[in-house]
């Protein structure tokens, strides 16, 4: 039974990765860019406009789809097979149902175990959506190896601008070539910004989903039916309301090698722009967070319920 339900898990969570990545990526995108410094520098609709002028709606707003769409669904495969273990090892002797803080460590748990993969796909992902089609962005062997930092590794366009002679200029062509430049090491630059938005903001997410769907499936009619999609939402509104700022500093980290770590950003960032600063780029991250946070429960629940 524990191995049944465990294959539930692992192929319903796969379900709701896919579909968290094909309704969220482009608002993600844009999300990327403009944390990194990469597309205009306004608002989201100016670096909306920018990406669909320079690179097309479909080529830009899509770039670095195929990455996640393999590793989110496994890191949502990942996060509800453990949720789903973990939920088994807390349940009570008496059948009643976990409570809010029992949720909590529910998700604190996966949120640790999915931080080993989110890394480095989304550093692939990033690293992907950071560069404009036709911006090339230096790569810095020789300098890199000098400074200790990983052979290959591409710096940030904010690090272009004083390019030595010996910089070679390429644009990534995809997300074996991400990860051959990187080398694995460097695939895990950032791990400890991932860990720090993970552990909070995934215990966050489902304690509130789990308490959201409780409360809507007990009001009946059409509220009762959308229940696992506003659930979802809310999960993911609480979600990135809390960890955005880790999130900013840990694409920054990832997309510009100028920082030594996530430390550095941080203060870099709050001297430079204050706390204003660490919120570049939320509105489109927020808005994506309802309609892919609702699409991946929603999956998620249908799935899950079909194969029972």
């Amino acid at each position: 039974m524990s191995e049944t339900n465990f294959a539930k898990d692992l192929v319903a969570g796969t379900a709701a990765g896919v579909s968290q990545i094909v309704v969220g990526h482009p608002f993600d995108t844009i999300k990327v860019k403009m944390q990194s410094g990469g597309a205009a520098s306004g608002g989201a609709m100016d670096a909306l406009r920018h990406t669909v002028r320079t690179e097309g709606a479909r080529a830009g707003l899509f770039r670095g789809m195929g990455a996640p769409l393999a590793s989110v669904a496994a890191v949502n495969a990942l996060l509800f097979t453990v949720r789903g273990q973990v939920e088994k090892a807390l349940a009570h002797e008496d059948g009643t149902p976990l409570n809010h803080w029992d949720q909590m460590k529910v998700g604190a748990v996966a949120g640790s175990a999915v931080s080993l993969i989110s890394c480095p796909t989304e550093l692939i992902k990033c690293r992907l959506q950071a560069q404009d089609q036709g911006n090339a962005t230096p790569v810095r062997e020789k300098a890199n190896q000098a400074n200790g930092a990983f052979k290959g590794t591409v710096a940030s366009r904010s690090f272009s601008a004083s390019a030595t002679a010996g910089a070679e200029t390429v644009l990534y062509k995809g997300p074996i070539d991400v990860a051959r430049r990187t080398g694995w090491k460097g695939l895990y630059r950032g791990y400890g910004a991932t860990l720090l938005r993970e552990v909070p903001g995934s215990a966050l997410m489902l304690a509130s989903y789990a308490s959201a769907l409780d409360s809507l499936e007990a009001q009946g009619g059409i509220v009762q039916k959308t229940a696992p999609l506003l659930a979802g939402a809310l999960g993911g509104a609480v979600y990135w309301s809390i960890t955005y700022p880790v999130d900013f500093i840990k694409s920054k980290v990832q997309t510009d090698m100028s920082y030594r770590n996530a430390r550095e950003c941080a203060l870099k960032v709050f001297e430079a722009k204050g706390v204003p600063g660490f919120f570049r780029g939320f509105s489109p991250c927020f808005l994506r967070s309802l309609p892919a946070n609702g699409a991946t429960f929603v999956a998620y629940e249908v799935v899950r319920s079909q194969l029972n």
